[in-house]
């Protein structure tokens, strides 16, 4: 059967809805009855059939459909009534079948009063008094839900709109559509209605604000907008308690907002809005597995985390809600979990991060593989050895582009604003104006989808006067701001929100804006340019500021273009971080190990250095990697490397590292001696032309300070030539 057409009518929760009880979620044991508890009406009977359907237990079967028979005999509805006993089908026993006078009775009391409802709003309307009629219709609104007539009722309740005359009567039509619809399953509907109901101007009261939300958030979830659920179901207040019992309780808030929150905020947006969020906290505290599993993850104890999650896996297929998600929650918070695991380190051993996960090696594989496919992980799995290298891109030069990029975004939209505030200072568009306020050509809306790109650029229509409007808006924000009003900012800000929310839906829903939605946040935002004129925020002074804004935005573009120049020759020039650690490595083995300094010492007494039969080279540099290669290039390619004999002449700084190197390792037999310049006093400009001209400040000047008068080729060329005199 289908599961949205059940009961409303049970009692409804004391005034005030009395503190939650207790959550019945536990990894051990599911008890129906107290989770039938926390409901009320026609989600109660709903959520009991759907456990009844889906559940393995037969005892907790037979409870949920003994439970939901007790419950429709409660309400109106005697199709409900019979769509529960052919579930049971006896398993119950005789006591469990049809009440045929219960029914007989509730459908003879149906008549007579649908008779009496149908006459009285004839009456109202005859009178032509909108209030009576709004109460009409609210009536037979009330009768059609009560009695399973979901699409009745949801009309009902859609006409009373034309007779509401406060807000306090509109945010009560959102309200009740907002629960057929629910129960109907049209999550469009509810997400169009709880906007409506937070674009009253009055202030609402927190409970109906608590279930605005609430009734939000679950409309995100229906849609698989797991993000914008999560942060609905977190803003959700402590008001809602049990006022909401008929749609949600709070403890669905608080499973389905950190379970979304958990599969789409990253690590920083966990913490702020989930953990450290107070009033979010409590709600966490109805469900207590759920608050460690949300405290276990941002602790990175993923294993414990997954363990919790697994336990609850079960019951939390048993809501009516959540069920047809939770595989996609489940995997999305598995792989995050992986994720920031893998994050901060260079290489990672899948033997450890396997029992982390509490997981095999070999799955665990899979899932990374898969991940690394998505382009989700920058990794590269090396399979023999059973580890993970990360990839880490090139931080540096990605900042650079973000940040041109984002200039280039806000010089386009600066020029925009001003070519808009230029057409608007000289009128430009008055024609179109006064041809909007005859009135008879103003656009109908059509019930068909229209080009929402035509309705912006069309002068008659709503969307345009709000595009237009929001953009005046953004030039004022900016200007009040730099002014220090910052009340001032905030409201445009808020209407600017509106506005982008109504003109989002219907490009979404493609249909034309009408004038009933458009003239609320037209009238609002009129009001407020109005008094940002009057604050002297004139078109003048606008243009003036933003000029103002796009140079200096191209002074720092400029900026930013030369400073990426300048930390590309700084990258050029320096010495990367591994080949740095690789010097740091040898000196520190050379100060620790007295035995390489004592066979530095017998190398220096061996003959060979003096040997003139064989072939002598000398080589003059601070680079450890680089000298091993021409080395080892040299003894590779030569007949008899054992007649070879290298002199190595380095820096101080790097003399214990190079000695390190070239005793350590072996190069086919050839002789190596590693000597520090400071050892040869009599090197120096005198004896040396090389010497000489290096110290020359010109040359001094190109190599320090990355360039000078004499190019670098002209450089290179004369030092090679002085090194063949």
């Amino acid at each position: 059967m289908d599961i949205d057409d059940e009961l409303p009518t049970a009692p409804a929760p004391a005034a005030g809805g009395g503190e939650p009880s207790q959550a019945l979620l536990s990894g051990d044991q599911f008890d129906v009855e107290v989770y039938a508890a926390q409901y009320t009406g026609r989600t109660r009977v709903a959520r009991l059939l759907f456990i009844a359907g889906n559940c393995d237990s037969e005892q907790m079967r037979l409870d949920a459909l003994r439970l939901a028979y007790e419950g429709s005999l409660k309400g109106e509805d005697t199709a409900l009534h019979r769509d529960v006993v052919a579930t049971i089908a006896g398993r119950l026993g005789p006591r469990y079948a049809v009440d045929q006078a219960w029914s007989d009775a509730v459908e003879r009391r149906s008549l007579v009063r649908k008779d009496k409802l149908d006459s009285e709003l004839s009456g109202y309307k005859a009178n032509m008094v909108k209030e009576s009629i709004r109460m009409g219709y609210n009536d037979i609104g009330d009768f059609h839900y009560a009695h399973g007539h979901l699409s009745e009722a949801l009309k009902s309740y859609i006409r009373t709109r034309d007779y509401c005359t406060t807000s306090k009567h509109v945010v009560q039509m959102c309200l009740n559509v907002i629960l057929v619809s629910v129960e109907l399953g049209q999550f469009m509907h509810v997400s169009n209605y709880v906007s409506k109901a937070e674009q009253t101007p009055d202030d609402l009261d927190p409970v109906i604000l608590a279930k605005l939300r609430a009734a939000a958030g679950l409309a995100y979830l229906e849609t698989n907008k797991y993000k914008l659920a999560a942060r609905k179901f977190i803003e959700t207040g402590l008001e809602l308690r049990n006022n909401y019992s008929e749609v949600i309780s709070p403890q669905d808030v608080a499973v389905y907002g950190a379970l979304c929150a958990l599969a789409s905020f990253d690590r920083s947006e966990l913490k702020s809005k989930v953990i450290d969020n107070y009033n979010f906290r409590n709600f966490l505290e109805l469900v207590p597995e759920v608050r460690e599993l949300v405290n276990d993850f941002y602790a990175s104890r993923y294993g414990s985390c997954l363990g919790y999650l697994e336990k609850l896996k079960s019951n939390l297929l048993l809501d009516i809600h959540l069920h047809e998600h939770l595989e996609v929650l489940y995997k999305d918070i598995r792989h995050k979990a992986i994720i920031q695991y893998t994050f901060p380190f260079i290489s990672v051993d899948l033997n450890t991060m396997a029992v982390a996960f509490k997981t095999t090696v070999s799955l665990l594989e899979k899932e990374l593989a898969a991940l690394i496919t998505d382009n989700k992980i920058q990794a590269r799995i090396d399979s023999h050895n059973k580890i993970l290298y990360a990839n880490h891109a090139d931080q540096r030069n990605g900042t650079f582009q973000r940040a041109l990029q984002t200039g280039n975004e806000f010089e386009r939209d600066v020029k925009f604003m001003l070519l808009r505030a230029n057409l608007l200072k000289h009128e430009y568009n008055q024609k179109a104006t006064e041809k909007r306020n005859k009135g008879p050509e103003t656009e109908e809306v059509s019930p068909e989808k229209v080009n929402f790109t035509e309705e912006l650029l069309s002068s008659t229509s709503f969307a345009r006067q709000l595009a237009d409007q929001m953009t005046l808006a953004k030039a004022y924000v900016i200007l009040a701001k730099e002014h220090g009003n910052l009340q001032l900012a905030w409201e445009l800000s808020s209407q600017i929100r509106n506005c982008q929310r109504l003109l989002s839906e219907g490009a979404v829903s493609g249909r034309a804006i009408t004038q009933e939605e458009a003239h609320p946040i037209i009238t609002r935002l009129a009001r407020l340019i109005y008094k940002s004129q009057d604050s002297h925020y004139d078109i003048s002074t606008t243009i003036v500021t933003l000029k103002s804004h796009a140079l200096a935005l191209e002074e720092r573009a400029k900026a930013a273009v030369v400073q990426t120049a300048e930390f590309g020759q700084i990258a050029a020039e320096s010495l990367p971080k591994n080949l740095h650690c690789l010097t740091v490595k040898l000196t520190e083995e050379w100060l620790q190990n007295p035995e390489l300094r004592s066979r530095s010492e017998e190398h220096r007494n061996s003959t060979r250095l003096v040997d003139n039969n064989l072939y002598h080279f000398s080589i003059f540099s601070d680079d450890v990697l680089a000298t091993s290669v021409v080395v080892n290039s040299t003894v590779s390619n030569a007949n008899h490397p054992q007649q070879l004999v290298f002199h190595v002449v380095t820096d101080r700084i790097n003399f214990g590292a190079m000695s390190t190197w070239f005793l350590v390792n072996d190069f086919k037999g050839c002789t190596v001696e590693v000597r520090c310049i400071d050892e040869f006093s009599w090197l120096n400009a005198t004896s040396s032309p090389l010497v000489r001209r290096l110290s020359e400040m010109e040359t001094k000047g190109y190599y320090n300070s990355g360039g000078s008068k004499t190019p670098e080729r002209e450089i290179n060329s004369t030092i090679q030539s002085l090194l063949l005199c």
